[in-house]
């Protein structure tokens, strides 16, 4: 949808640290609020199939606003997306 696409742009991610372990890898973004606007995020905007567990450090971002986003996934480096 044309919201999904605004919404990748407006908050980018951009990968900090990558951890791979045997049965699970996780991944740190920064993210960041390019968009005019105050956005309210949610750990589920970030789940895909392979994300096992996210957290944020804020829920709230104003413009030009950053956080980080921990994102856990399946295990192994083909796990890491």
């Amino acid at each position: 949808a044309a919201s999904d696409v605004y919404k990748r742009q407006a908050l980018p991610l951009i990968p900090q640290v990558v951890f791979v372990g045997q049965d699970y890898s996780g991944i740190i973004y920064e993210v960041q609020n390019r968009s005019n606007e105050t956005v309210t995020l949610t750990t589920a905007q970030f789940y895909s199939y392979a994300a096992r567990s996210a957290a944020l450090d804020r829920l709230t971002l104003g413009p030009n606003e950053r956080t980080q986003l921990y994102l856990i996934t399946g295990g192994g480096v083909s796990d890491v997306r």
